[in-house]
């Protein structure tokens, strides 16, 4: 768990800075702290409020003057209206099998209890951070497909060998040729 915070972490700043660099350095007349800062790593730490994406978009996101020019939702948009309308039953399946998942932890290794907790931690966790701010998008849960299709994906399209019911199989698989065609019209 530590390297991966670690990885995130460094990957984070690489970012950051590669992105501080390019920004920073393709408006040089926007730098009023170059004649105190002299050395590159005070100009970063100077101008990093002004230039770091990640922190601009939240101090941005948090002020609902400005998200009202956008349009403002309920809270719970992005679990109710956004999941289904991207990700159709996928969304459901995943919403039923958190509900569901004490029974297949004590079935699995710990290896794959551990891939599924992460999972299905990323997916609830994305949903719940998100769904803070007022304006909700439905290409902001996009990164949500990920872990839903490797958790749930084979259960959809009937492919999963933990479904013997063939008569659930074919109800999910008919739910979800027919939602993408009402979407692809």
């Amino acid at each position: 768990l530590f390297s991966l915070a670690l990885s995130f972490l460094t990957t984070s700043l690489l970012f950051v800075t590669i992105d501080w660099y390019y920004y920073h350095y393709l408006s040089p007349g926007r730098d009023v702290d170059a004649a105190i800062c002299s050395d590159w790593s005070c100009r970063f730490v100077a101008t990093a409020s002004k230039y770091v994406v990640p922190w601009n978009a939240f101090r941005y996101n948090s002020k609902a003057t400005n998200l009202a020019e956008h349009g403002l939702h309920p809270r719970i948009t992005h679990a109710l209206v956004n999941m289904p309308m991207m990700f159709g039953p996928l969304s459901l399946v995943g919403y039923f099998s958190c509900i569901e998942t004490r029974k297949e932890y004590a079935s699995s290794s710990a290896e794959a209890c551990f891939r599924r907790v992460l999972c299905q931690s990323t997916i609830i966790t994305g949903l719940l951070v998100l769904s803070c701010a007022p304006h909700q998008e439905p290409r902001f849960i996009l990164p949500c497909i990920v872990p839903l299709v490797f958790l749930y994906g084979q259960r959809v399209v009937g492919m999963d060998n933990k479904q013997p019911n063939l008569k659930k199989r074919a109800i999910l698989t008919t739910l979800w040729v027919v939602f993408n065609s009402i979407l692809y019209l």
